[in-house]
């Protein structure tokens, strides 16, 4: 593969490696989240940033669901004799948090 065309990603592989609807990648760039270059008529995203966002979202993603966990587990004090192992317990509020960010 030619070192240029592998530095630089289409739209359609960003979305893919992102896993964002093309709705998502327009307001990115429109704010400045994600970087463009011009190749004639057609936008190209730099491998690199691309990677950048995938390791800033992932790092985000772990950060999120360790408070979660970790203030889940500080209201198992509060429901200490409700029956449930504290890992059940864990994986019912974690469902439940999910089905009200849904809503």
């Amino acid at each position: 593969m030619d070192t240029i065309k592998s530095e630089f990603l289409t739209s359609a592989e960003v979305i893919k490696l992102l896993r964002i609807s093309k709705s998502t990648l327009h307001r990115w760039i429109e704010v400045g989240k994600l970087k463009t270059y011009r190749t004639g008529k057609r936008l190209k995203f730099k491998y690199k940033d691309v990677s950048e966002m995938i390791e800033e979202y992932s790092y985000n993603q772990s950060t999120v669901e360790e408070e979660r966990i970790s203030h889940i587990k500080s209201m198992k004090g509060k429901y200490a004799y409700t029956g449930v192992s504290t890992g059940d317990f864990i994986k019912r509020k974690l469902d439940d948090i999910e089905m009200e960010e849904r809503k």
